[in-house]
């Protein structure tokens, strides 16, 4: 069972392991098939949902929100992560020209007041700025970020790919503390270790939440020269811990440091969903875990 973990010292509270929901629309689910699929998940841990006004072509937040429709009483079970701020060409978004970023006070709050009535709930349990903007006017995002506070339409923030100075810099003119951020993470991107970010989450007390975490699949089957090198540790690895999976390894790996880091896994397969948990009951030890990490970092980049 995946335990739960608080993304700073006073809160939010999400599992430990996210449930990613950006292919949802795709998979072509009925509203029972997914009550099913999402039981199942639940039954694992998985309280937690990722999601996004943009994903599946806008067609995500609609797909989840008809089973909150059929099964209300499933949200007071679950906790909702959404985000806002991109603006995309599409056929279901005419008045867009021009795919862009949009951080006004005013796209903000529509957006999240859209997603709520897609996701048929009252509330976002925290909400993510989808990606950084060059226009972003710190001043309008607190402005939006009070106003959806004050109205309980969310309970708190954070961010997606942002940087460690936008983050700084954000975060001295708002009131709500960011509580995350959301960057690609995992053995085959360690960026975050070494560019600030690991840093902030340490001075802040802040949470990560890490984007694909298994590197789409390069860590289980390898295609260069360099993630074979990763491949090879993670199997003497997990034969020194007994593990089941390659993958419970690598998420031990994240879950190993020493600020909250909590893994967004998008497999719609209960097999590797199971996987992931396992990652969640192995603590690898300092020799593991560096082993691992100079295997990422290459044999041209030995730093230990």
């Amino acid at each position: 069972m995946i335990p739960k973990v608080k993304l700073t010292e006073q809160g939010p509270e999400t599992s430990q392991l996210v449930l990613g929901l950006k292919a949802l629309a795709e998979r072509g689910y009925s509203v029972k098939r997914l009550e099913d699929w999402m039981n199942n998940c639940l039954d694992l841990g998985y309280t937690t949902v990722e999601l996004a006004d943009v994903y599946g072509g806008y067609r995500c937040e609609t797909v989840f929100g008809r089973l909150l429709a059929k099964k209300p009483a499933l949200r007071s079970n679950i906790q909702i992560i959404g985000k806002c701020g991109m603006k995309l060409v599409h056929r279901k978004r005419p008045q867009n020209k021009v795919s862009h970023v949009d951080t006004s006070t005013m796209h903000i709050v529509t957006a999240v007041e859209h997603s709520l009535n897609e996701l048929n709930t009252e509330y976002l349990d925290l909400l993510l700025l989808h990606r950084p903007d060059p226009l972003l006017d710190c001043g309008e995002v607190a402005e939006a970020f009070t106003q959806l506070k004050q109205a309980g339409k969310v309970r708190s923030f954070g961010v997606c790919k942002f940087n460690a100075r936008q983050i700084e810099a954000l975060q001295a003119q708002l009131v709500e503390p960011l509580v995350i951020n959301q960057v690609e993470f995992s053995l085959g991107h360690i960026d975050p270790l070494f560019d600030g970010l690991a840093d902030i989450a340490r001075k802040n007390g802040t949470s990560i939440l890490a984007g694909v975490p298994l590197a789409q699949g390069h860590l289980t089957t390898p295609d260069s020269d360099h993630f074979l090198e990763i491949a090879e540790v993670l199997n003497q690895v997990q034969r020194q811990c007994g593990a089941k999976s390659v993958e419970a390894v690598a998420i031990a790996w994240l879950l190993r440091l020493p600020f909250t880091v909590v893994p967004v896994i998008r497999s719609a397969k209960l097999n590797r969903l199971k996987a992931a948990v396992e990652g969640t009951e192995i603590t690898l030890t300092r020799e593991q875990w560096y082993s691992l990490l100079q295997a990422a970092l290459g044999a041209d980049n030995k730093t230990f």
